[in-house]
């Protein structure tokens, strides 16, 4: 079941978030979250920002929002797009229907023109999936960050929500 993340969701949140700063490089966050971090992130998703989660058997699987891109004006038809995945749940097309549920929660919603992913090149889960979803690449950010002692280019992704009008 997919529906809008409400606050209680945030330890779980928290978690599958975590374990990637630990073990992963999708973010190039180094150190775990606090549960107060986390709730001032969670704080961003209102309005036009969606923030959405898969739950199975009471426990979330898996979340995908779309945040302000840039803290700037002209930024406001643009959305930046966070997909995560609790590591056990990984392979099951969680992330197939949190993002195709978000595209469609965007293009409903009509107030975004497009949503962006910067992903970790090495990340060709995400990056099949977000090509997949329709997604073109729109460039690479070079080097742009180091990883468990790994330089690594982060590739952009660009889909066109825009509806008719």
């Amino acid at each position: 079941m997919i529906r809008d993340a409400v606050i209680e969701d945030l330890p779980e949140l928290l978690e599958i978030y975590n374990y990637e700063v630990l073990n992963g490089n999708a973010t190039f966050d180094e150190v775990e979250e606090t549960y107060g971090q986390r709730k001032e992130w969670f704080s961003h998703f209102t309005g036009k920002y969606p923030l959405l989660v898969e739950v199975r058997d009471g426990k979330v699987v898996g979340y995908a929002g779309a945040y302000e891109l840039f803290p700037k004006p002209a930024y406001h038809i643009s959305a930046e797009v966070t997909l995560y995945i609790a590591k056990e749940f990984r392979g099951q097309g969680i992330g197939e229907r949190l993002l195709g549920a978000l595209i469609e929660r965007v293009k409903g919603e009509g107030q975004i023109e497009a949503l962006f992913s910067l992903i970790t090149a090495t990340n060709e889960g995400s990056i099949r999936l977000h090509e997949k979803m329709g997604f073109s690449h729109d460039g690479v950010l070079r080097s742009s960050g180091i990883k468990f002692g790994e330089r690594l280019d982060v590739e952009i992704y660009r889909l066109d929500v825009r509806t008719e009008r």
